[in-house]
């Protein structure tokens, strides 16, 4: 197997190729003049709401949420997902005039990660 190194542009001969990207927040935090940690993510509640402004809510890789047993939610598109489904019950109750659901709860349900054409690799975590 051969790999091209993009910083030197020269082949590389190897019998494993690992590829790592990062993800950077959105600069959310900025523009609502809000507390963030040090990658950008915005501070949110329980409810996944922006302590201060009324009717604002962050999901995803833009909000920092301890909604996984006290411990940060993970940048996954799943744990985003479920996060705007929460989130949009929690904008119909208010609209409903209806009270409030308990604090937003992440559930891993186990990772997948596409790694080239019929190749992927997979986590699963039963509790």
């Amino acid at each position: 197997m051969k790999a091209v190194s993009f910083v030197s542009q020269q082949t590389i001969s190897a019998s494993t190729v690992l590829w790592a990207a990062g993800v950077s927040a959105s600069p959310a935090a900025k523009w609502l003049a809000t507390e963030c940690d040090n990658a950008g993510r915005v501070k949110v509640g329980p409810d996944l709401s922006v302590p201060g402004i009324p009717n604002v809510f962050a999901i995803g890789d833009t909000a920092l949420s301890t909604g996984w047993k006290g411990q940060p939610v993970p940048g996954l598109a799943a744990a985003a997902k479920q996060g705007g489904v929460y989130v949009a019950c929690q904008i119909r109750s208010r609209v409903d005039a209806r009270t409030a659901g308990p604090p937003f709860k992440y559930r891993h349900l186990g990772s997948l990660a596409t790694i080239g054409r019929k190749a992927a690799v997979r986590g699963f975590w039963i509790r």
